[in-house]
């Protein structure tokens, strides 16, 4: 619903036949699982995600007037929201990189000091460079007129403008290489690969997210490739605009800038969850351990960290009830509910996301105000659950670490949990919002732990309305 009309003339389309060629590359005995998947065509997004039509090499007659209909289309529109300076002109003023013996590898920090995987990547063999807020803000305008709202705004724009200016890959800074990265540095054409890959719309709705959805924090990019300059102007133009009236702000940055509006907008090779989105809770996403993983994502960036889990908002059945009441009789079901997941009488049972460990948390109450109040439910620190956590993403046993010294860091590090408030809305209703709460920066997100929670509040919260005035 945010992309130009223009793009949505495409309304049915059936999948476009594709010739297998063979590779020109040499062959090596054992071949690359990652290099082999594209081999074999390019991953299609579900037609859900968007109106555009996959970019499948050496098509055929029919398929090519069809994706040079397309490119004609967006065109047009891009034309519209681009700069009117062209390439040349809006990096005259950025010194060029020098060419070095490596791969270019680019990332975005605020402060670039603090990127502690830079050095890991030159010993691959890539030439790394870091942007600041301020490098970031002046590229995105230099290309395209129009003024994101928020800072990640521009850092998901600004991506696709660095490897359009100067090719090579994009990652996140918490993305740590693995033995992947130092095999295969390059591929033939711009690709992405996918964050998410759900069986069915109900389990992606219940994560928030597109049932087939890009990643964002590893990109390989073309130098000069026009469909990284035409997105990245057409995102800054959706940056501009407000929230909507309610909206959140997780919400607000997916539709924007994020996934969703950039898997809408993405017309070319985009690879399984098996390569560069490893190490998540879901979409049957492997281990960063695993073989086929092209760098391993450590969800350290404040953006994941403040990450709001669920929203369930208009929870009074009419305006004429008492607000303050059902205010009360909210606040109580929520504590009731929370104590399902704590204590020797615990009716919900977590576990860990990589083995079948069990979880506690701790049950905090927080400040009640007239307006406002909510509890917190803390993860309780488990060092055989960070260790089972460790092992299974770095591929390696802490037994052969410094134990000592390794556990007394461990003890220091908060183990993160969702927070629920409860708030009464400036409109006369009554809203409940689950967020993640005490995360640092050495955190492990439990991604199963949190989904097993939100999913209960879900059904505690339909459970509540019923009792409470709403017919079904």
């Amino acid at each position: 619903q945010h992309l130009p009309s223009t793009q949505h003339t495409q309304t049915q389309h059936t999948q476009l036949p594709r010739r297998q060629t063979p590779d020109p590359r040499p062959q090596t005995q054992t071949p690359d699982p990652v290099t082999a998947t594209v081999q074999e065509g390019n991953h299609k997004l579900n037609a859900i995600n968007g109106c555009f039509l996959p970019v499948i090499r050496n098509m055929r007659a029919t398929s090519f007037v069809i994706t040079m209909y397309c490119f004609f289309l967006g065109g047009l529109y891009v034309n519209f929201y681009c700069n009117i300076h062209s390439p040349a002109v809006a990096a005259v003023n950025r010194p060029v990189k020098p060419v070095g013996s490596g791969v270019p590898l680019f990332t975005t920090h605020p402060d670039c000091r603090l990127w502690k995987f830079s050095k890991q990547w030159q010993d691959l063999g890539y030439d790394t460079e870091c942007m600041d807020n301020t490098k970031v803000q002046q590229m995105v305008a230099s290309y395209c007129k129009h003024s994101p709202r928020e800072m990640i705004q521009y850092a998901d724009i600004a991506r696709l403008l660095i490897l359009y200016e100067n090719g090579g890959w994009y990652v996140d800074s918490d993305v740590r290489p693995t033995p992947r990265c130092g095999i295969l540095q390059s591929f033939p054409q711009t690709t992405f690969g996918l964050e998410s890959d759900f069986e069915t719309k109900t389990q992606a709705d219940n994560e928030g997210m597109l049932q087939r959805s890009l990643s964002l924090w590893a990109i390989y990019g073309v130098k000069g490739d026009k469909r990284l300059l035409q997105n990245a102007c057409i995102l800054s133009s959706l940056a501009e605009q407000k929230k909507n009236p309610g909206e959140s702000q997780h919400h607000y940055i997916l539709r924007t800038t994020g996934p969703t509006s950039q898997t809408q907008l993405w017309n070319g090779t985009v690879l399984p969850i098996s390569v560069f989105g490893c190490g998540q809770g879901h979409s049957g996403s492997p281990p960063c351990s695993a073989l086929s993983c092209w760098g391993c994502h450590e969800f350290k960036g404040r953006w994941i960290r403040d990450k709001e889990l669920a929203r369930y908002s208009n929870l009074l059945a009419s305006r004429d009830m008492n607000i303050n009441f059902k205010f009360y009789s909210l606040c109580a079901m929520i504590s009731s509910w929370s104590q399902m997941f704590s204590g020797d009488h615990k009716e919900i049972r977590l576990v860990t996301d990589v083995l079948d460990l069990p979880m506690d948390v701790d049950i905090v109450e927080l400040p009640k105000s007239d307006d406002s109040t909510g509890i917190q439910l803390l993860f309780k620190k488990e060092i055989d659950v960070r260790s089972a956590y460790s092992a299974a993403y770095s591929g390696k046993d802490d037994k052969n670490n410094d134990g000592d010294k390794k556990k007394e860091m461990e003890e220091t590090i908060k183990e993160g949990g969702i927070q629920v408030m409860i708030n009464k809305t400036p409109n006369g209703d009554l809203e409940v919002i689950a967020k993640r709460c005490e995360v640092e920066e050495d955190t492990i997100i439990k991604e199963m732990s949190e989904q097993i929670i939100i999913n209960s509040l879900g059904q505690a919260i339909v459970d509540w309305k019923k009792e409470n005035g709403f017919v079904q």
